[in-house]
């Protein structure tokens, strides 16, 4: 029988990430397909488990659950010498890929890199795919907030109401954006998986999905920014 260290947390007993890493080897000889992902890529994964898991047996989150097929789909590579990055940001090069080149804005939208990279997250969104670099530099220090307190109510029908009496609207998905999601939710189930026919669907659902997701989330930055500007 195999052996396995077994890491005791709170009565309990699970794989940790040393022993799970010390199993890759033999995983990727049982299923090839693991060898065409970078080893880091896969530590990667493993550390999060690991981690999952600790917050769950500390009570600070729930049980973790199963990743699923076209749903978050990111890898993360740690270690800085293993990625190279454009510092003008017009191409990036990773482990087991050639160099690619990337889009990072025009004009006063760009974004340079500033500071030491010390690790890069690649994240699929609909039929886009996106590179975070962790930079390392130093900061200001912060300024100490003079203005006066406020206090935030977050509804259903306003998303946000402040104790002043100004609301903060927070766009969601409007009434042709729900027939549409309706509709490609219908023809997707109508689909047999695993087909092409299925893949067309799904690939038009998550890029609606994804364009909700991006107003909803710029709405939220700029009152979220609006919020620290005005009562700094």
């Amino acid at each position: 029988m195999e052996q396995r260290t077994l890491a005791w947390q709170n009565g309990r007993h699970s794989v940790g990430f040393a022993a799970q890493c010390a199993e890759l080897p033999g995983l990727k000889d049982a299923a090839p397909w693991l060898r065409e992902a970078p080893s880091h890529c896969l530590q990667q994964v493993l550390r999060d488990l690991d981690q999952a898991f600790q917050n769950f047996f500390a009570g600070r989150t729930a049980y973790p659950v199963y990743r699923k097929k076209f749903q978050n789909d990111s890898f993360r590579f740690p270690d800085p010498n293993q990625f190279e990055v454009n510092e003008a940001g017009r191409w990036i090069k990773l482990p087991k890929f050639r160099r690619v080149a990337m889009f990072n804005g025009r004009g006063r939208h760009a974004l340079k890199l500033a500071g030491q990279a010390k690790s890069i997250t690649v994240r699929r969104e609909g039929k886009r795919w996106y590179a975070s670099v962790l930079c390392e530099r130093e900061g200001p220090e912060p300024k100490p907030n003079h203005g006066p307190a406020v206090g935030l109510d977050l509804g259903v029908v306003q998303a946000i109401t402040l104790s002043t009496g100004e609301v903060l609207a927070i766009q969601g998905r409007t009434r042709a954006e729900e027939r549409r999601l309706a509709r490609l939710q219908r023809s997707l189930g109508r689909k047999r998986k695993g087909s092409r026919n299925r893949a067309k669907p799904r690939a038009r659902l998550a890029e609606l999905q994804i364009r909700i997701a991006r107003r909803r989330r710029d709405a939220i930055h700029n009152a979220t920014t609006k919020l620290a500007k005005f009562w700094r």
